[in-house]
Order: C-alpha cells, then sequence, then structure tokens
C-alpha cells in the first residue's frame, strides 16, 4: 500500500493570477484611456447642460494633475473617486427634469414640526425655527457660520485620516458616505420639502421650481464679516426643496459613528461638531427638527449596513481600532475596490 503526501496548497490559484492579471491589465488601461476619457466626457456633459464654471475645470485640472504625477496621488485619485461623483451627481440635480419629482411639500413638514413640538408639550405654535429667528446672537451666528463652512470639509478630512492610517473602515466610510447621499438624493426627487426659511419668506404658496435659494441665517454671518460666501454659495443650490433628509444632520453623525470606531478622541470630538452643525441647521433656518431626526435616521442606517458588508462589523459598542491595527493591514485602497 502506498501513501500519497497531502498535496500543499499553491501560494497563488490559478483565480488570484487571473485576478492579479485583469487588475494590472484595468490600471494599464485607465492609465492610457479610461480616466482622461471620463474627465473630458464630464466637461463636455457639463458644457452642453449645466454650462461651464471655473470649478468645473478646477477638479478635472486636479484629478487628472494627480492621477499622473506620481503613483501615490494616483492611488488617492482612484481611492477618493467616490467623492468626486457625489459632488458630480448633486450638481447634475439642477437639471434633472422636475416633472418627474413629487410634488413639493411646503405645508406638510411644517404641520408635522409643530404637532411634535406640541405633543412634547411646547403649545399649539411653537416652532424652534422660529423661536430662533426671534433670538438671534452674534456669537452664535459666528460658530454657527463656522459649523456650516466646515460641512464638506469635516467628511473629506476625515476621509483623509482612515487613507492615511490605512485603516479598515475607509471602504465602509466612503462607499457608506457615497450611498447615503445617493439614497438622499433618491428622496429629494421623489419627497421635494420646502426648508423652513422657504415658509418664512414666502408662506405656503407654491412659486416654481425656480424660486432662488435663499442663505437664510448666514447672511448674518456674511453680514458681521462683510463678505458675500454664503449667500454666492446658496445662489449655486442645485436642489432648493431638499430638506428632507437633512445632511446637514446626516453627514457629521455618519463621521462621528466612524470616528467612534478608529479614533481614541474621535468619539467626543465629532460627536460634538454633530451636535453643533444639527444645531446651526435649526438656528440658521434651514432645517426643521424633524428634517433632522429623518437625516439622523439615514446615516445610522447606512453606517451599519455599510460597516457590516464592509469590514463584518455591527456591533452596538465596539472596541476602537487602534493605529497599530489599522497600519498592520494591507492598504484596502486598491483599483479591485472600485
Amino acid at each position: 500500500m502506498t501513501l500519497t503526501q497531502p498535496c500543499k496548497e499553491p501560494l497563488l490559484s490559478l483565480q488570484d493570477i487571473t485576478l492579479i492579471m485583469e487588475k494590472q491589465t484595468i490600471i494599464k488601461y485607465l492609465h492610457s484611456y479610461g480616466f482622461p476619457l471620463f474627465w473630458l466626457g464630464y466637461l463636455a456633459a457639463v458644457k452642453f447642460t449645466t454650462g461651464w464654471r471655473a470649478e468645473h475645470f478646477a477638479l478635472a485640472i486636479l484629478m487628472l494633475s494627480l492621477f499622473y504625477a506620481h503613483a501615490k496621488t494616483r492611488q488617492w485619485v482612484l481611492d477618493f473617486f467616490p467623492f468626486a461623483c457625489f459632488g458630480i451627481l448633486y450638481d447634475f440635480l439642477r437639471i434633472y427634469p422636475t416633472e418627474w419629482a413629487g410634488t413639493i411639500r411646503i405645508q406638510e413638514p411644517f404641520d408635522i414640526e409643530v404637532t411634535l413640538f406640541r405633543w412634547l408639550g411646547f403649545g399649539d405654535n411653537f416652532l424652534p425655527t422660529e423661536f430662533f429667528s426671534n433670538h438671534t446672537h452674534i456669537f452664535l451666528d459666528i460658530i454657527t457660520g463656522l459649523a456650516y463652512g466646515a460641512h464638506i470639509i469635516i467628511p473629506v478630512s476625515f476621509a483623509l485620516i482612515l487613507w492615511w492610517r490605512r485603516s479598515r473602515f475607509f471602504d465602509a466610510f466612503r462607499w457608506g458616505f457615497f450611498a447615503l447621499n445617493i439614497f438622499a438624493f433618491i428622496t429629494y426627487i421623489g419627497y421635494p420639502a420646502a426648508p423652513p426659511w422657504y415658509v418664512s419668506d414666502y408662506g405656503f404658496e407654491f412659486l416654481g421650481w425656480d424660486v432662488p435659494s435663499s442663505s437664510a441665517g448666514l447672511i448674518r454671518f456674511d453680514t458681521f464679516f462683510n463678505t458675500n460666501y454664503f449667500q454666492e454659495t446658496y445662489a449655486r443650490n442645485s436642489w432648493v426643496f431638499g430638506a428632507i433628509p437633512s445632511m446637514h444632520a446626516g453627514w457629521p453623525l455618519f463621521v462621528a459613528l466612524f470616528a467612534s470606531r478608529t479614533l481614541k478622541w474621535g468619539r467626543w470630538v465629532f460627536y460634538s461638531f454633530a451636535a453643533l452643525e444639527s444645531f446651526a441647521a435649526v438656528y440658521l433656518n434651514h432645517h426643521y427638527v424633524i428634517d433632522l431626526l429623518i437625516g439622523w435616521a439615514y446615516a445610522i442606517a447606512f453606517y451599519k449596513v455599510f460597516c457590516w458588508c464592509l469590514t463584518g462589523e455591527a456591533r452596538q459598542h465596539p472596541a476602537v481600532e487602534t493605529v497599530h491595527e489599522s497600519k498592520d493591514l494591507t492598504n484596502s485602497i486598491s483599483i479591485h475596490n472600485l
């Protein structure tokens, strides 16, 4: 009787080798044709839809320059591509056919807010947005304006931290952030809701989709600093009737949830910022409290789903990832994950 030696598993299977070859082919294709063609197509699409603005060229030039500058900057561009796609899709909301959108809700969110605070015992006509509009303070104007100004800076900066640390949560964060915003866009289209400043300025009358956006309480920040920053920013708003869900509440909470998993000092810092920006949204007359509640629900849901899908973890109070753990992991940031 002959004894057969057990076969050792090969270091690389045929499937692994095929995958490596496919990745190399994809990288070469993107380097030669795909990526520059994408941005050329983007600029062409913008030209014939919204019209060119300086930021369109700035984005395309920045992405292409970093893509060809160095292998590490190329990797960064590919890894942060979901953030660029989010910005592009938001910009294109302005050309979405409004006849395909739902009925604009002006009074319904107002009535729900009144009902909520009546139920909480605040009386029949109490609205936090109206209360703060009548009780402003320059200190609050400044800190809430700064919080709103950091709205996009915070999630991108946090993503950079995860990317630099090679955190295993980076993929969950970037794709969760992208999906969170896509579903928010879908909600804006299916349930277009007027922000509270619309009711303050125009009442419950529907004046059409072309009503100009407003910086609302942020004009006090602009006035104090003698600038037009927020007025010009909101004049370029892609979708005026996008109050529900509030991503001014959703984004910072989404960041805070991931920060509590990845940064020992991040839990209270980012939760504090989330509370500040959520307060700012109401104080500045941009959102009702119900907008915040729905934004928080979206953030929690997408955090849970993407933590479970891409890291296999969705515990309620998990341990914080250490720097040693994150740096020991192979960088998940790859063309394979795009």
